[in-house]
C-alpha cells in the first residue's frame, strides 16, 4: 500500500492506493471487521478506493487486506488513523443536571440528518430536531413540563430507523407552570351550550364545573401548556345558574351566568285535565335532553316511558293503555313529578296482546310471558298437545305476566297463548315456536306435609316432582328400602312406604336423574308409633324398655313422626 499509511489524518474523500497483482481483491476493515471499502486490482497492477461508509470523526482503527487469486491473504496495513470532516459521534452534551427553564437549550452531536427526540418519563415527546450538516443539534422543550423534578430521555435515530438512547437524566424545571385560575365567561354573562369556559393551572390537574346542586356539568384536565377549556355537557336548562369552578381541591370561581339556547325546564303540556284520551293519544312536554320521562297510574304502574329529545321536547303514548274510564296519571321528568292529572280513557278494552317474549325466540324456565288484556280476562298458555303450562288473570292495570310451569323440555316447543274473556269467549293471541333452554325439573318431596302433621302411617304415600325417568328410593336408618318409584312423563312420582319397624328410626331418600350420579338426602329422625290413636306417643328415651313393650303390646299399624322435612334441588 502506498498511501495513506497508519497514523495519518484522513477525510471521507481520502483515496487509499497501492499496487498488487492483477485481480487481487483489496478490502479495508474497521476494528470490528466491518468492510468499509473493497476493490479489485486492475491490469496496471494498481488499486484505489475511498471509505464508504466513512467512519465518524476521531481515531479509527483500519486494516488493509489483499486476497490474491490463489486465495492467499496478506495484510498491507494495520493501524490507527485520525478521521476529520466526517460525521460527529452520537452524543448528548447537556444540560446534564440541575435546574432548567422553558428557554433551556438541549444540545448534542450526531450524523447529519439523524433525528433527535426528547421524551419525559411517560413517553410524551417534549422536543424533536435534526442533526445539522456540522454534526450538531439543539432544541428546547415544547410543551414545557410543569415545575419540579422531570425525567428526560434523549434518543437519536439514523437512516436505518434504529433508535439509540443518548441520555436518561433527571433535571429540575423552574418557571413553567401557570397559576390555578378561571378566566371566563364572567358573572352576568349570557352563555349557550357552545360557550367555552377557560382558565389556567398546573398541567394534569382536573378542572370541574358544577351547578348549585353539585351536579357535574363539565370536567377536563389541564394541558401541558397550563391552559384548560371546556363546554358544559350536559348544558343546564335555560335560565339563571350559579356555577362552581374547582381545580383539584381548590375552588377558583363561583360565576353566575344566564343560559340560553339550551333545554327547556321539565314540564307537562297535555292532554289537559279531564280530557278524553285513547290508546293512540300522544302525551307531550319538555325537559332537558336525555332525561327520562315516566307516566304512571295512581297505583304506581308504569304506563309510558321515554326520553327527552335534543330539542328539549318529549312525547309518548300509554303502553299498556289503562282500561276504559277515569284514570289518574302522574308524570315525572328526570325523576321529578311535573304533573298529577286525570283523564278519561276510551277504546282500550280491545287492546289484548302478547308483549314478551318475541316471536320465535329462545326462552328458559324463568322467561316471563307478558302482555295486555282486560281486567278479569284469563290468559292460558298451552303446548302443542293442549297441556296447560301457564295460566294467569289480567290485573286491574290491564297487564298480565306468568312463567311456564311445568317448563317443557329443552328444544323447540310450540306454544299457544289464549285469552278467555269474562264472557267465555276465547281469543288466540299467539301461536309461536320457541327454543327452550336450561330446562330442568326440580326434584321435590311435596307430600306428606310434615310441617302440619308429623304422623305418617306405613302405607301412606310419599309424592313429589322431578325430571321424567328419575328413580326414587326411600330407606330407613339401616338402608333398607321402604319405598321406591320412578318419575313419570309429567314429572310426578309417588310411592307408599312400608316395613318400618317399631321404635326410633330415620329416613333417607336417594334419587337418580337419567345420565347423572345418584343424590342422597337425609330426611331426618322419626319415631314409629302405634296406629291406635288412643295409645299415647312415647319417647323411647324416656319410657325405656317399658315404653317399647307397651307399644309392642298395642300390636297394631304404625305411625311415623318426622321432625323435619327436606326439599332437594
Amino acid at each position: 500500500m502506498t498511501s495513506p499509511l497508519p497514523n495519518s489524518e484522513i477525510t471521507p474523500g481520502t483515496v487509499f492506493t497501492g499496487q498488487a497483482k492483477q485481480n487481487t481483491v483489496i478490502t479495508i476493515l474497521d476494528k470490528d471487521g466491518k468492510p468499509l471499502g473493497t476493490t479489485e486490482v486492475g491490469a496496471d497492477k494498481t488499486w484505489s478506493l475511498t471509505l464508504d461508509p466513512a467512519p465518524i470523526n476521531g481515531t479509527v482503527a483500519l486494516k488493509v487486506v489483499a486476497l490474491d487469486t490463489e486465495g492467499k491473504s496478506t495484510t498491507l496495513a494495520d493501524g490507527n488513523y485520525t478521521m476529520t470532516q466526517s460525521d460527529e459521534a452520537r452524543a448528548y452534551t447537556g444540560p446534564t443536571s440541575g435546574a432548567i427553564t422553558p428557554d433551556t437549550v438541549f444540545t448534542g452531536t450526531g450524523a447529519k440528518g439523524e433525528t433527535v427526540v426528547i421524551k419525559d418519563g411517560a413517553g410524551t415527546v417534549l422536543g424533536t430536531t435534526t442533526v445539522g450538516d456540522d454534526g450538531h443539534w439543539s432544541t428546547t422543550l415544547n410543551p414545557v413540563p410543569t415545575n419540579g423534578d422531570v425525567n428526560l430521555v434523549v434518543e437519536i435515530t439514523g437512516a436505518d430507523g434504529i433508535a439509540e438512547q443518548l441520555a436518561d437524566t433527571s433535571l429540575v424545571m423552574t418557571g413553567s407552570e401557570e397559576p390555578n385560575a378561571y378566566t371566563g365567561p364572567k358573572t352576568g354573562d349570557t352563555v349557550t351550550p357552545d360557550t367555552v369556559f377557560t382558565g389556567t393551572g398546573t398541567k394534569g390537574e382536573t378542572v370541574t364545573i358544577t351547578d348549585g346542586k353539585g351536579n357535574v356539568l363539565g370536567q377536563t384536565e389541564i394541558g401541558a401548556d397550563g391552559s384548560w377549556s371546556l363546554t358544559l355537557d350536559p348544558a343546564p336548562i335555560n335560565g339563571n345558574h350559579n356555577l362552581t369552578v374547582t381545580i383539584g381541591d381548590e375552588t377558583v370561581a363561583n360565576p353566575s351566568i344566564t343560559m340560553t339556547g339550551s333545554d327547556e325546564a321539565p314540564a307537562y303540556s297535555g292532554p289537559a285535565e279531564g280530557e278524553t284520551v285513547t290508546p293512540d293519544t300522544v302525551f307531550t312536554g319538555t325537559g332537558a335532553k336525555g332525561e327520562t320521562v315516566v307516566i304512571k297510574d295512581g297505583n304506581g304502574n308504569i304506563l309510558g316511558e321515554g326520553v327527552v329529545g335534543n330539542d328539549g321536547q318529549w312525547s309518548l303514548t300509554l303502553d299498556p293503555a289503562p282500561k276504559n274510564g277515569d284514570v289518574n296519571l302522574i308524570i315525572e321528568v328526570g325523576g321529578n313529578k311535573v304533573a298529577d292529572t286525570n283523564v278519561v280513557m276510551e277504546g282500550s278494552e280491545d287492546a289484548r296482546s302478547l308483549k314478551t317474549p318475541g316471536v320465535d325466540g329462545t326462552i328458559t324456565p324463568d322467561t316471563v310471558f307478558s302482555g295486555n288484556g282486560v281486567e278479569g280476562d284469563t290468559v292460558v298458555i298451552k303446548d302443542s298437545t293442549g297441556k296447560v303450562l301457564g295460566s294467569v288473570e289480567v290485573g286491574a292495570d290491564g297487564s298480565w305476566s306468568t312463567t311456564l310451569s311445568p317448563a317443557p323440555a329443552n328444544g323447540d316447543t310450540d306454544l299457544t297463548i289464549e285469552i278467555v274473556t269474562k264472557d267465555g269467549d276465547t281469543i288466540q293471541l299467539a301461536d309461536n315456536t320457541y327454543e327452550m333452554t336450561e330446562s330442568t325439573t326440580k326434584f321435590e318431596v311435596l307430600t306428606p306435609n310434615l310441617t302440619e302433621s308429623t304422623d305418617v302411617k306405613n302405607g301412606d304415600v310419599f309424592a313429589g316432582k322431578g325430571a321424567p325417568g328419575t328413580t326414587v328410593v326411600i330407606t330407613d336408618k339401616d338402608g333398607t328400602t321402604i319405598g321406591s318409584a320412578e318419575v313419570d312423563a309429567d314429572g310426578n312420582w309417588s310411592t307408599p312406604i312400608d316395613g318400618l319397624p317399631q321404635g326410633p328410626n330415620s329416613l333417607g331418600i336417594t334419587y337418580t336423574v337419567p345420565g347423572a350420579d345418584p343424590i342422597s338426602t337425609d330426611l331426618g329422625a322419626i319415631v314409629v308409633v302405634s296406629d291406635d290413636e288412643s295409645t299415647p306417643l312415647m319417647d323411647p328415651a324416656i319410657a325405656g324398655g317399658a315404653g317399647l313393650a307397651l307399644l309392642a303390646a298395642a300390636g297394631s299399624f304404625l305411625l311415623i313422626r318426622r321432625r323435619r322435612t327436606t326439599s332437594t334441588n
